[in-house]
């Protein structure tokens, strides 16, 4: 009996001994495999996709007064995805202060002008942005947009700056050009004839 009882013994830890070399070789292999994925996932570049872009350069139009001044253009988004970049072409002019720029829903003909309807916003400090032609870049990770909804860019300074268009009888740019002087309701600036240079991309 005691024979019996020594032979279940050795069975038991050897089944135990596989079954902890077995669990060891999975976790070496998990571990191996753990090491190996973040290196692949560096290695793949995220492709960025147009969702709207307006350019290049043909023109410049001047906002600026002593309350802010906020620029905005409507688009629609040609395709879906979470935006990845947003950027515009502005001349940096006389005065100062930081640029805001933000991604908005439209609140029917108009760009929203309420903070919930900000999708997405980035600052750029004056002392950063180069006198003259300057092309200002906002990264984004997170914020979605939908194709063939209607969004809306502004872009938000103190004092006077240049922001690059394009005429639009050489090469269309759907949207609408908005004004709003110290933080009040969008108005159309009546200028039908030309578009803000800014491209929204997407992954």
């Amino acid at each position: 009996m005691a024979h019996t009882r020594f032979d279940e013994a050795a069975k038991a830890v050897a089944r135990s001994r596989r079954a902890a070399l077995t669990s060891g070789a999975a976790l070496t292999l998990g571990g191996l495999l753990a090491a190996v994925a973040p290196r692949r996932a560096a290695g793949r570049k995220r492709r960025l996709k147009t969702a709207y872009a307006c350019g290049p350069t043909t023109d410049s139009l001047q906002f600026g007064g002593a309350t802010p001044v906020r620029v905005a253009q409507s688009f629609t988004a040609l395709r879906s995805g979470t935006v990845r970049q947003i950027t515009i072409a502005i001349i940096k002019d006389a005065g100062s202060g930081d640029y805001l720029l933000q991604l908005v829903q439209m609140a029917g003909n108009a760009p929203s002008t309420q903070p919930w309807d900000v999708l997405a916003a980035a600052n750029f400090a004056d002392a950063q942005v180069p006198s003259g032609e300057s092309t200002l870049k906002a990264s984004f990770s997170t914020t979605k947009i939908a194709a063939g909804f209607p969004y809306a860019v502004v872009l938000t300074r103190f004092g006077n700056f240049d922001l690059q268009t394009r005429d639009v009888p050489s090469a269309p740019c759907p949207g609408t050009v908005f004004l709003s002087l110290g933080g009040g309701q969008f108005n159309e600036a009546g200028i039908s004839s030309t578009r803000l240079v800014f491209s929204v991309l997407v992954s």
